[in-house]
């Protein structure tokens, strides 16, 4: 009897390795993706770290923004985009920016200092 029993086992033990073998092995190929995604990510984080340090560097080197002062924002005084409105022959001065009429202000019309993205006030 012992053969007999032996061989029940072995088979038993066949099987059970022949299953796990079948459930295991998406596992592994879902595991080696995810740890290859960990990867690229802490790369990524570590490029993303770096370029920051850079951009603090940078910015700590670079002068702060001057304000502009009203003489050089424009006539009116007041400075910025408000104070160029149209003036008319008819009326002394439309308030407000946008002008009288279909046609826009050309960009010649506004001062230097809104150029390249400085501030002006």
């Amino acid at each position: 009897m012992g053969k007999v029993e032996a061989i029940i086992k072995s088979e038993i033990v066949r099987l059970a390795k022949k299953e796990m073998r079948r459930v295991a092995t998406p596992l592994r190929r879902d595991i080696r993706s995810l740890r290859s995604n960990v990867s690229q990510l802490r790369k990524t984080v570590l490029s993303l770290e770096r370029f920051i340090a850079l951009q603090k560097k940078e910015w700590e080197k670079k002068p702060p923004l001057k304000a502009g002062t009203p003489s050089e924002c424009g006539p009116g005084g007041s400075g910025g985009i408000a104070s160029f409105s149209k003036t008319d022959s008819k009326s002394p001065q439309t308030s407000g920016f946008i002008p009288e009429g279909p046609r826009t202000p050309h960009r010649s019309q506004f001062p230097d200092c809104l150029s390249m993205g400085e501030r002006c006030f």
